[in-house]
Formats: C-alpha cells, sequence, structure tokens
C-alpha cells in the first residue's frame, strides 16, 4: 500500500461473536484521526464475514466535504495470521456512511481460525489522499471575500459582551466579524469599518453567510442581504449558547466564517478604525 501524507491505524475487538444474528451490524467506537470521526462495523451475511470503515463525519445543507481514501481491511489472529483485503481503486467518503468488503472471509473459516474467547480483532489501515470541506453557498456576482476567526475564553463570556475579529481590509474597505451573548443566544455579526465623512455619504451593498464550524465539521449558518451606510454591524442570533457549547466548543474556543459578496458600492471616505 502506497504511503500518503496522512495515514491512520482503527483497531477494535468485537466481542460475543457468536451470538451475531444474519445481517446484524456491530460497531466499534468512534474515534477521530484529523479532525474526522471513524469507526469500523462488521455484519454476518450469507455465510461470510462483512467488514466496513465508516466515515462519520455528517451531512450538512451547507457545507459540502469529501474524503478520498485508500485503504485496508484485515482481520488478525492471535497467533499473528491475517487475512486482509485492499481497495483496489480510491473510496470517496461524501456523507456518514460506510464501505468495505461484504465477503472478506466464509463464516465457518473464522470460526475455525480467527475466533479467539468468542471475539475477533478487526482493523483498518487508511491513506488519506485528499480532503475538501467547502460551503455550498458561493458568492456569484461583484466582489467577494471570506473572514475568519477563532474566537477563545468562550467560557468567560457575560451576557451582554462582545468580542472582535482583527480587522481586515477588502476592497479598501474594512471589515471585522463580532461575537456576543444575547439572551441566551449566540450572537454573530459582520461590521463595515467605512467611516461617514461630514457632508459625504456611501453604500456598501452586500449579502453575506455566518457560519459556525465545528472541528468535526458540523455547521450552523445563516444568511442575509444588507446595506451598509455607517460603521455598523450586521447579523444575527444563529443558535442558543447551549448548543453552541455542546457542539461547536474545543480547546474553549468556536471557530467563525463569515462569506461576503459585494453588490455594490456608492460614494467613498476614509476608513475609521
Amino acid at each position: 500500500m502506497s504511503s500518503y501524507a496522512k495515514s491512520f491505524v482503527l483497531l477494535h475487538t468485537f466481542k460475543n461473536i457468536s451470538s451475531l444474528k444474519e445481517n446484524e451490524n456491530r460497531y466499534s467506537n468512534v474515534e477521530r484521526r484529523y479532525n474526522t470521526p471513524w469507526k469500523l462495523g462488521i455484519s454476518r451475511k450469507n455465510g461470510m464475514l462483512a467488514v466496513y470503515l465508516y466515515c462519520n463525519k455528517e451531512f450538512y445543507m451547507h457545507r459540502k466535504w469529501s474524503i478520498q481514501t485508500k485503504y485496508t481491511m484485515k482481520l488478525v489472529a492471535v497467533s499473528g495470521k491475517y487475512v486482509q483485503r485492499t481497495m483496489n481503486t480510491n473510496y470517496e467518503f461524501q456523507n456518514p456512511t460506510g464501505n468495505g468488503f461484504p465477503e472478506l472471509i466464509s463464516w465457518e473459516n473464522m470460526q475455525r481460525d480467527y475466533v479467539n474467547d468468542d471475539s475477533i480483532l478487526i482493523e483498518a489501515h487508511a491513506n488519506i489522499i485528499n480532503m475538501t470541506d467547502t460551503p455550498t453557498w458561493q458568492p456569484n456576482i461583484g466582489k467577494s471575500f471570506v473572514l475568519k476567526h477563532t474566537f477563545g475564553n468562550i467560557s468567560r463570556f457575560v451576557r451582554g459582551e462582545q468580542v472582535y475579529s482583527d480587522i481586515e481590509e477588502h476592497y479598501n474597505i474594512p471589515w471585522r466579524i463580532t461575537i456576543s451573548k444575547c439572551h441566551e443566544r449566540l450572537g454573530i455579526y459582520l461590521y463595515c469599518k467605512k467611516a461617514v465623512c461630514e457632508g459625504k455619504k456611501y453604500e456598501v451593498k452586500c449579502e453575506f453567510e455566518v457560519q459556525l464550524i465545528s472541528s468535526s465539521g458540523k455547521c450552523d449558518a445563516g444568511r442575509r442581504s444588507v446595506v451598509f451606510d455607517q460603521p455598523y454591524g450586521r447579523g444575527m442570533t444563529l443558535i442558543s449558547w447551549e448548543k453552541m457549547k455542546k457542539y461547536y466548543v474545543d480547546n474553549d474556543s468556536i471557530n467563525v466564517e463569515v462569506i461576503v459578496n459585494i453588490i455594490d458600492i456608492k460614494g467613498w471616505c476614509h476608513v475609521f478604525y
């Protein structure tokens, strides 16, 4: 098997094999490799042992992901004897499903040569060839850009508090992201920091999508269209604070992205920080 930049091994001992019924499925615990959840699965089908590798990365409306892999599945005896099968071509996971070999070995041969204390050991040796994870919504007109920021110290947030990202300039306009705790919900806002000058007006018409993204790829998102004519923020209260803590906080931090599409800009003035 060729060596790629990202590789991993999963091991699991499946117990009580004698009680496994025809077409019954059993699974290992989920383990994370490269911020992606994986697990092993077995079943008994038509007198054969079936083995599968599962990618448990969830499917979300606002993101499209794929993980291209090549892997080997092994049944290993305590003596070191093993039987294995390798995918002849690369397999691309695009949703939380399994892929593998429905006929690794006959059930009879498995019982004779590989069962120990009513248990079997299954291994998966996988190489990740390519990984993609992109928003399904993409700006289609105008000028576009993406803001990304990791907000830390989430556990210290108090109600009404606001925290800002650094300012970034795109198309000669300063922008930033802010989050807040508003009535026990997470607010995410896009700020246009273009200043108003006496006797001069401006308008920045845009549409944008805010995304809260977990390390596993889970995503909550919201979209809106606005016209900025003052240096203020516009956004939304996306999800409850409790849901955010349960699904999105990692190392006391959350990852936020804002995809912006500028439709029209009228007027000009110097920036305000």
